[in-house]
C-alpha cells in the first residue's frame, strides 16, 4: 500500500507542474472591486444637503399649488427617487378629478420645503 503523501512528494518532484497549478491559481483570483469615488462622493454630497424627508404626496400637491396657482390643482402624487447622484425626486401626479397620474414633474429641495424643479414647463400641464 502506498502512502498517502508519495503523490504530494511526486508533485514536488515537479517543478513544471507546480508552476502550472500555481498558474492556474492565481488566474482564478478575482480582485475586490472598490466602489467609484465619484458614486461615493455625490452620495455623500446628497446627504449633507439637508435633513428634508423624501416628499410624498401632500409635499407634491403643496409644491403644485404654490408654483401653479392658475393650473388646475394636483389631486395625488406618488415621487420616486431619480438616484443616488441626483438630488431630484420624479412625480407622477393627476390633477382636478382624474384617477390617473398622467402627467409628470420634478421636485428639488428648497429652503426648507420641496419645491418644483422647472415651474414654467411643469405648470404648462395644468
Amino acid at each position: 500500500m502506498k502512502q498517502p503523501f508519495a503523490l504530494l512528494s511526486n508533485v514536488m518532484k515537479r517543478p513544471a507542474l507546480m508552476a502550472a497549478i500555481a498558474f492556474l491559481a492565481a488566474c482564478n483570483s478575482e480582485e475586490v472591486t472598490q466602489p467609484q469615488a465619484s458614486q461615493a462622493a455625490a452620495f455623500s454630497a446628497a446627504q449633507e444637503q439637508g435633513t428634508l424627508p423624501p416628499p410624498r404626496g401632500e409635499d407634491f400637491v403643496a409644491a403644485w399649488s404654490e408654483a401653479c396657482p392658475d393650473a388646475e390643482p394636483a389631486a395625488r402624487a406618488l415621487c420616486k427617487a431619480n438616484g443616488i447622484a441626483d438630488p431630484n425626486f420624479t412625480c407622477d401626479f393627476a390633477l382636478g378629478d382624474d384617477e390617473f397620474r398622467r402627467n409628470t414633474a420634478e421636485l428639488t429641495r428648497g429652503e426648507g420645503r420641496w419645491e418644483l424643479a422647472e415651474p414654467e414647463t411643469a405648470c404648462e400641464v395644468g
